[in-house]
């Protein structure tokens, strides 16, 4: 963050691969539509929760919350 990046998502700990592909799918499925950082990932811990999987809690984001990526759509 001090180097200048905006955001970062990432895990706490490794998570399982089913969980990994949900997570990925989701989270970018909602940046290519426009959505903000925070609420992609947002949805992405909802798509594991989905699982029934405790890995949703893994994924963290540190940044703005409604950061959004231009150029995506």
């Amino acid at each position: 963050m001090r180097g200048g990046v905006a955001s970062y998502v990432g895990t706490y700990w490794p998570v399982g691969d089913a969980e990994a592909a949900s997570f990925a799918a989701t989270f970018y499925g909602e940046l290519v539509q426009g959505r903000s950082v925070g609420s992609a990932v947002n949805a992405g811990r909802e798509a594991v929760r989905k699982l029934k999987s405790v890995d949703w809690a893994d994924y963290v984001h540190y940044g703005a919350y409604d950061f959004v990526i231009k150029g995506l759509g």
